[in-house]
């Protein structure tokens, strides 16, 4: 009798469970659809471009005086365009007057020395004067004509060749000066003989238009010369 009690609670158990299963099923059949959950939509990024104006800025080129070049190639100042090496010889000699027409050689005194020098030209710019002609595209430059600046021996280049003494007669500190002197004027007749002037000038003229062609276009302008004080 037992038993049977026990079959009977367990079948109890099992319609229950089946009941509930089937309502479940039921209402989740009449229960109406709910919606699936959707995403937020995000705000599109706007990208805002600035607009900038841009000037273009257009350079004139300041037209360069007449004046201008002259002050220019003024500050400039004297310019030694040329130069001119030499190695040359200086000598002096005194001795006593001839007696009864006979040079006594016993009684001369001499040297024979070598000196290096330079020999410097150019041209003095302050002098230089320039016209611009602005129709005709042409550039006049007065310059003045090149000159010897200076004709140096260097002093510590000498070199004593031959020297001779008499007790009769000295060299003086005179007369190293006199042969110093007749040395600078030899020199100075060869430099002029092989134009160093005519380097001096054409040197200059070079300068002059390197400096004018850097402040003017070549291709516009022509620069012509004359010589003038």
């Amino acid at each position: 009798m037992k038993n049977k009690k026990n079959w009977i609670g367990a079948g109890l158990l099992l319609v229950i469970a089946a009941l509930t299963v089937t309502l479940v099923a039921l209402h989740a059949k009449s229960a109406p659809p709910q919606p699936l959950p959707t995403a937020t939509p995000r705000p599109t990024p706007k990208v805002v471009v600035e607009e900038k104006v841009v000037e273009t800025i257009v350079e004139v080129q300041r037209q360069v005086t007449a004046e201008e070049l002259s002050a220019g190639l003024n500050e400039m100042g004297q310019l030694i365009t040329a130069e001119y090496y030499f190695t040359a010889v200086a000598s002096a000699s005194t001795q006593l007057a001839p007696i009864l027409g006979i040079k006594l050689g016993f009684t001369e005194s001499s040297f024979l020395a070598g000196y290096d020098g330079v020999i410097t030209a150019g041209i003095d710019f302050s002098l230089i004067r320039v016209e611009k002609d602005e129709e005709k595209g042409r550039v006049t430059v007065t310059m003045p004509a090149a000159v010897i600046f200076n004709v140096d021996i260097d002093p510590d280049s000498f070199q004593l060749y031959n020297e001779t003494s008499s007790i009769f007669t000295d060299i003086t500190a005179e007369d190293y000066n006199n042969a110093l002197l007749e040395l600078e004027a030899t020199e100075r007749e060869k430099a002029l003989a092989r134009g160093i002037l005519d380097n001096a000038d054409e040197n200059a003229r070079k300068l002059v238009r390197s400096f004018i062609g850097s402040l003017l276009d070549p291709a516009e302008y022509d620069v012509e010369f004359v010589t003038g004080a």
